[in-house]
C-alpha cells in the first residue's frame, strides 16, 4: 500500500490552526480592557499568527491542487510530471518563508512579553540577548533562502535548478534548524528563575507549570521537524509525497507556537 501523508497534514492545521486563532482573538480582547492597551508583543503576536496561517494555507494549495502527500504519478492530471515537480518546488520555498515568518515573530513576540514582564529584572540581559540571536536568526534564514539559488526563481525552474542552485538543503536545514531548536528551549527556560521566586499558591504553580509544559511540546515538535528535515533529499522527484508529512510536523509547531506564546502571556502576567 502506498503512503498517504493527507491525513496527516488535514488533522494537522484543521485542529491546530483554529486553536490558534482563537487563542489570538482571546488575548486581544483580553488586552483591550486593560489600561495598558496594546503592546509591540501583541502585534508581533498578530504578524506571528498571519505567517502561520499563510503557511497552512500554502500548505491546502499544495493538498488539494498539486498532490501534496501523494506519490508524484497521482498527482493532478492536467499537467506533466515537470510541472508537477516545478509547481512543488514553488510550494515548498513559499512554506518556507511563511514558515520562518510564523515561527520567528513567534519568539519575537514571546521575547518581547518577556521584556515588559521582567521590568527590574536581571535576566533582561538575556533576555535582550537571546532576542538579538533570533533576529540573526530570522535574517540569516531569509537570506539562505532568497540567495540560495541566482536568481531566486531557480528553486523552481528544474532547468536552472541544478546549475544555479549552491546552498543544498542539508546546508540550510543544518545551519538553521538546529539554532532554532536550540533557541527554542532557551526561550522555554529564560523566565523559569523568575517564576520560581514567586510566592504562589500551588493552584496557580501548577498553572505555570501546565504553560512551560505546552512551551515544552512546541519544542518537542521542532525537534521531530528538525529530524525530518535531515531525511529530505530535495533532487528526490517524489518531493510531494515526502514533504506531506514534514509539512504536518511543521504546521502543527507553526500554529502552536503561536499558542505557546499568546497563551502564556495573559496567565503570567496575572501572576505578579
Amino acid at each position: 500500500m502506498e503512503a498517504d501523508y493527507r491525513p496527516n497534514v488535514y488533522a494537522s492545521i484543521f485542529i491546530t490552526l483554529p486553536l490558534a486563532a482563537l487563542v489570538l482573538v482571546l488575548r486581544l480582547l483580553a488586552r483591550r480592557t486593560t489600561r495598558a492597551g496594546y503592546g509591540i508583543d501583541d502585534w508581533l503576536a498578530v504578524v506571528a499568527f498571519i505567517g502561520a496561517l499563510a503557511y497552512s494555507i500554502d500548505n491546502l494549495v499544495f493538498l488539494f491542487g498539486f498532490g501534496l502527500g501523494r506519490p508524484l504519478k497521482d498527482g493532478p492530471s492536467h499537467l506533466t510530471e515537470e510541472e508537477r515537480l516545478e509547481r512543488s518546488y514553488l510550494l515548498i520555498w513559499l512554506s518556507s518563508l511563511t514558515y520562518t515568518i510564523g515561527i520567528g515573530f513567534a519568539k519575537f513576540a514571546i521575547l518581547t512579553f518577556y521584556w515588559r514582564l521582567f521590568k527590574y529584572s536581571s535576566s533582561r540581559i538575556a533576555i535582550q540577548a537571546v532576542l538579538v540571536l533570533c533576529v540573526a536568526w530570522f535574517i540569516v534564514r531569509i537570506l539562505l533562502l532568497t540567495l540560495s539559488c541566482m536568481p531566486t526563481s531557480a528553486y523552481w525552474d528544474l532547468a536552472r535548478r541544478a546549475t544555479h542552485c549552491h546552498v543544498t538543503s542539508n546546508i540550510y536545514f543544518f545551519s538553521t534548524g538546529l539554532t532554532h531548536a536550540v533557541l527554542d528551549v532557551v526561550i522555554l527556560v529564560l523566565p523559569l528563575i523568575e517564576v520560581i521566586k514567586m510566592h504562589l499558591p500551588l493552584g496557580q504553580k501548577l498553572a505555570v507549570i501546565a504553560l512551560f509544559g505546552f512551551g515544552a511540546l512546541v519544542c518537542v515538535l521542532s525537534i521531530l521537524v528538525i529530524h525530518n528535515s535531515f531525511q529530505y533529499n530535495g533532487s528526490s522527484k517524489e518531493i510531494a509525497l515526502k514533504i506531506g508529512y514534514h509539512g504536518s510536523l511543521a504546521a502543527a509547531e507553526c500554529n502552536l507556537a503561536n499558542v505557546s506564546g499568546i497563551s502564556h502571556q495573559p496567565n503570567i502576567a496575572n501572576l505578579n
